[in-house]
């Protein structure tokens, strides 16, 4: 590839990463200590946590954009983090354990981690992975007279900023993943999507699993009132298919 690509692609990423915050939070260690030269040459704005506690009062006061855990902390469990964090609303959370079995991956997922990296790690993909995530929860301005929310079932999901509204006019927060899925079913309602669709912009790697607790996920929090217990239906061996009257509202 030419120079000129380069320079356009490296263009492009310095103005989605501009702003974005990481807190790299685990013990001091060699893998720690690269990911974070990778990630200040990248240019990205690094923090480091040893301590839970530490962690989620950044994303209490939103000094946080994205929350990289590297192992157990001082005073937390990796697994403790995560639902923390995710109780917290908005942050990214990505989960770094080289040893993790598909287990433990689906379980750190069912806690809320937007992505679990697993197996032989190079800083330059998880800085990669880190834009991707990055981009993903950024608001998508809709063009002018183009749709800017769907209304579905009671429940109406604002594309421009991102917001799940139940019908009791209650805000539920979506991780960007969770988001990204539910935007995908809304825009091909009473459509079989496969999960290869599904996986839209998440990991390349992403396997048919985490797409099943995505929307696991998606799904008990449209469910909550029991009112909605057939909104997404699974299609065996295919993808899940979302039986709602889908009224796309114009801007």
């Amino acid at each position: 590839m030419g120079t000129g690509w380069r320079s356009a692609h490296m263009h492009a990423w310095a103005q989605v990463d501009h702003g974005c915050r990481i807190v790299l939070a685990g013990a001091e260690n060699a893998l720690r200590q690269r990911l974070q030269e990778s990630c200040i040459r990248a240019g990205l704005v690094v923090d480091i946590a040893t301590q839970g506690r530490a962690v989620i009062e950044r994303a209490q006061d939103n000094a946080a954009d994205i929350v990289v855990i590297l192992s157990d902390l001082g005073d937390l469990s990796a697994s403790e983090l995560v639902r923390s964090l995710r109780h917290e609303g908005d942050v990214g959370i990505i989960v770094v354990s080289l040893d993790a079995d598909a287990t433990d991956r689906i379980i750190q997922l069912e806690l809320g981690a937007d992505e679990v990296v697993s197996g032989e790690l190079l800083p330059r993909e998880l800085v990669a992975r880190m834009r991707n995530l990055f981009k993903r929860m950024q608001p998508i301005a809709a063009p002018a007279g183009h749709g800017r929310a769907f209304r579905f079932g009671g429940w109406m999901l604002d594309a421009q900023l991102r917001q799940l509204t139940a019908p009791h006019n209650e805000p539920v927060h979506l991780t960007s993943r969770e988001y990204e899925v539910l935007e995908i079913l809304l825009k091909r309602a009473n459509e079989v999507v496969s999960r290869e669709d599904l996986r839209g912009s998440g990991p390349t790697n992403q396997d048919s699993r985490a797409i099943d607790v995505l929307v696991g996920r998606l799904r008990r929090k449209l469910d909550d009132r029991g009112e909605f217990a057939r909104m997404i239906k699974p299609v065996r061996n295919v993808g899940y298919i979302l039986t709602q009257q889908v009224e796309l509202l114009a801007g």
